[in-house]
């Protein structure tokens, strides 16, 4: 496995971003572990885990958030309607560790879904990347020292501010980025293909978060 840190302008990591670009992340950079001819991918998640742990100072007011939207396939089936989201997850990971919300049954671009917002610590990123690896096309993962657990309400608003699908059903990450560093949080966009994979985290130059001071 070959694997380097990268760090640029959001713009110039993200090229896609420019044909969305309205000003909102010109202040943002990114810095992502980076890997390809990743074999074990134990060994990917292990170095991983390290490096955002430096990166991500370890507080006990501030925690990583996970949005997770399973889409409903079947509108009758009463399986899905019993599982939703936690228990469709529960299945084949481990989520004991994860303070879970509640779960809501919203529709976006046409599709119906059960999502949820669950809040966790450093030492369950082992399980959310493995988690991420199969379901990086429907979930969504920031850090951040405000509390969006308080209430069913304030879960149901972030979901709905956050998780916006495009015409082909992608998530809108242009969308998630801006909303996440307007509220001063650290978005945090995984992907893989093959045997190559990232982590990256988008940072803003003037975000009033805590742990900013650890970039400027």
């Amino acid at each position: 496995m070959k694997d380097w840190i990268e760090e640029k302008n959001i713009y110039d990591y993200y090229s896609w971003l420019k044909n969305c670009a309205d000003g909102t992340l010109s202040d943002c950079f990114v810095k992502g572990y980076n890997a390809i001819h990743i074999s074990d991918y134990s060994e990917f998640i292990v170095k991983c885990i390290s490096w955002i742990s430096s990166e991500i100072p370890d507080t006990d007011k501030s925690f990583f958030y996970l949005i997770c939207n399973e889409e409903v396939m079947d509108i009758k089936s009463r399986v899905e309607r019993y599982k939703k989201c936690w228990k469709k997850i529960s299945d084949k990971f481990d989520i004991d560790k994860f303070e879970l919300g509640d779960e809501f049954e919203i529709e976006k671009a046409g599709k119906l879904y059960y999502s949820g917002i669950a809040r966790f610590k450093s030492d369950s990123l082992d399980e959310v990347l493995r988690l991420l690896k199969v379901k990086q096309r429907k979930y969504l993962m920031f850090f951040s020292n405000k509390n969006y657990m308080e209430t069913n309400e304030i879960q149901k608003k972030i979901i709905d501010e956050l998780v916006l699908f495009d015409y082909e059903l992608k998530l809108d990450y242009a969308n998630f980025f801006k909303k996440c560093v307007k509220e001063g949080n650290i978005p945090v966009r995984y992907g893989n293909v093959g045997d190559e994979a990232e982590l990256a985290l988008i940072i803003s130059h003037n975000s009033d978060h805590d742990q900013n001071e650890k970039y400027s």
